[in-house]
Formats: C-alpha cells, structure tokens, sequence
C-alpha cells in the first residue's frame, strides 16, 4: 500500500512539472515572437485557446493586437490575462490604452488607478490617466496626475510637457510658461522634451514681447539641431520685434536654402512666420512665402488677422501685378485685402526691397480704417 502511495506521488509531480514546463516554453515562444514583432503569428490565435494558457501568454497576445491598432482585441486578450493574474499591473495598463483610444473613459479610469494602486511608483501610469482626463476635459484631476507623475523617483519626461499643455488649454499663459521653464530645469538636454521647451519658452516670451528673454532660448535651439529649421522664424521675430531687421537676414536666407533643397516640412514647406503683433484683440501674424509670384494676385508676404478664437477673420498680402512690371517701374505689387470670397486693392503698390516699418504701418492703417480700398 505504501508502495501505491509513493507511485501515484511520483506520478502527479511528474505530471503538474511536466505542464508547468510546457506552459513556460509556450509563454517564452510567444515573448520571443512578440519581441521580434511577430504580430500576425501571434493574433492567429483564438481566445479559447488561449484559455488554457498562463496569464503572461495572453498578454502577449493582447499585446500584438494593440500593436495593430485593434482595441477590442487588445481589451478581449488583457481581460483574459487579468482573469487569469488580478494582479497583473501591465495588463491593467494597456486595457485601460485602449479603452482610452476607443473613448470608454471611465472604464479607462479605473484601469489605470488599478495599475497605480498595485504600482504607485510608476510614473507612467500617471500620465496616462491624466491624459485621460485631459481629454474629457477635467483638468485639474488632469493637473493633479501629472504632477504625481514627475513627483515619481524615475518621472516621465512628458508629464512635464503636459503640465505646461493643461494651462495652456486653460489659458493660463504665464503658468505654462513658468511650467517650461520648470521643465528645461529637470530634463536632460539631450532629451526631446527640453527641445519643447526651448522651443515654447522662446514662443511665449516672444507673445509677452520680451525679446531678450526670447532670443538666447531660440539660439540654443538652433545650435542643438542643425537640421531643425522649426526655431528660425520664431528668432526672425525676435529681430523683428526689435527692429534689428538685418540680423534676421542670416536666418531667411537659411530658410530659403533649406527649402531649395526639400528639407522644410509641415508649417514650413512653403511659407514661414517672420513677425507677429497684436492689433486692438486681435492677433496678426506676418507670413512670407518662399515662391516667387509670377501670376497676377500671387501673393508673396501676407498678414493674417485672427479673432480671440483663433480663426482668420482677414487677411492683408502683397499681391503679384504683372501689369506694374511691363511698366517698367520698381513696383511689383499691389496692396490688397481678403474677407471671405471678396478681394479689395488699395492704392499703395511696393518693389522687391519692401521697407517693413512701412508695410506694417499700412497694413495697420487698413485696419484701422485710415486706408480706403481703390474704387473700381
């Protein structure tokens, strides 16, 4: 009898180490796979197969579904590896990811707050659940988690950058400058995170009208990255700003060589902010393009007028006048004004060397009324 006792023993050992080492190797097959970003292998594989799997298993599987971007998936798969480990911290996370991206906010909510309470330290879980509520909008909980966040030993850099974003939204233009000013101070230069701030810093002191302020922020920027042209129209406003018009010229001819030359994307690919000002509550940007005007109404330099809500309300530009060039004078372009679909000129034509103190103070007088449009 003792003998059976021993046997049937010997037997289960054998049998439960025999499971646990082919549920190990499955798990490290599928690490492997998800590590080599073998997605489409890995989604393949059903729910109910994987419910015979360990935790970490279908977090893997969960894993490759959000890699490709599919939410519910992702949620199906965490859900099971929760099921199978309630304290699996990670896969809290990444449902709460996406339930974010499929907009369920609240139940985004909770996950995250369970990956905190299970790892109050990691800074990440913070942020994101800030960012939740930075979406709903409720931006003093939104406040409230970033700061947690950067309070961690290991904070996220972004957290950061969201502090400044949250008084942005709100307005509050001086915090979120303060906000990255803190930000410089803590991340290291070599970060992407301290380029936002000297990027923004330079912004906002240019809005405040404190060049000085601006202008050092700027030149580190552009020393720090070469093939990054983003800082150079916000340090020809500074010069603008300051009237010191020819120390601006380095910078447009730069401009313009790197757009020769197809390197400028995005706000930059054909055309580039130079000044801007505020004109009774409204704010005015100054805009040149790196085209040269060769049909009548192209226009080359252009203020745009937005109201307090950010929109174009009208724009003033400097428009190509074939016309004006047959006639063999230095005038090349007419004055004129955009409402909507209806286009005005005025009587003021300019040359190639436009002296800028008088296009803005035209411009200005048009606004002001003082400059009536041509009469047809």
């Amino acid at each position: 009898m003792a003998k059976k006792i021993y046997a049937w023993t010997l037997f289960f050992i054998v049998y439960t180490v025999s499971g646990v080492f082919g549920q190990d190797s499955i798990t490290a097959k599928l690490d492997r796979e998800l590590n080599s970003m073998q997605y489409d292998s890995l989604t393949t594989i059903s729910v109910s197969k994987v419910a015979g799997y360990p935790a970490e298993a279908a977090f893997d599987i969960g894993m490759a579904w959000s890699m490709k971007n599919d939410d519910d998936n992702c949620i199906s798969f965490m859900s099971l590896a929760i099921n199978k480990a309630p304290h699996m911290t990670k896969a809290y996370y990444y449902r709460g990811i996406s339930f974010s991206s499929i907009e369920k906010y609240l139940e985004a909510i909770s996950d995250f707050r369970e990956a905190i309470s299970l790892d109050p330290s990691n800074s990440e879980y913070y942020t994101s659940l800030g960012d939740v509520y930075f979406k709903i909008p409720q931006y003093d909980s939104a406040l409230q988690c970033y700061k947690s966040a950067i309070a961690q030993k290991q904070p996220e850099e972004r957290a950061y950058s969201m502090i400044a974003q949250v008084y942005d939204a709100q307005n509050m233009m001086d915090k979120a400058l303060g906000a990255y000013y803190f930000m410089k101070s803590k991340v290291p230069q070599s970060s992407d995170y301290y380029k936002i701030a000297l990027y923004n810093i330079g912004l906002l002191e240019i809005l405040n009208a404190n060049y000085d302020k601006a202008e050092p922020v700027l030149k580190e920027f552009i020393r720090s990255s070469r093939m990054d042209y983003r800082a150079h129209p916000l340090l020809m406003q500074v010069y603008y700003g300051k009237k010191e018009y020819d120390s601006a010229t380095t910078l447009r001819d730069t401009l313009y060589k790197a757009y020769a030359k197809g390197r400028l994307r995005k706000t930059l690919k054909d055309r580039f902010c130079f000044d801007q000002f505020k004109w009774k509550d409204k704010h005015v940007e100054a805009y040149e393009k790196f085209e040269t005007p060769r049909n009548k109404g192209d226009s080359k330099l252009i203020f745009f007028v937005f109201d307090q809500g950010g929109n174009i309300v009208l724009s003033i530009q400097t428009e190509y006048d074939p016309m004006l060039v047959e006639l063999g004078t230095e005038m090349k372009y007419d004055l004129g004004e955009s409402i909507g679909d209806k286009d005005v000129l005025f009587p003021k034509q300019f040359g190639n060397n436009i002296n800028y103190d008088e296009l803005k103070q035209t411009v200005l007088d048009v606004l002001d009324g003082k400059l009536k449009p041509k009469i047809n």
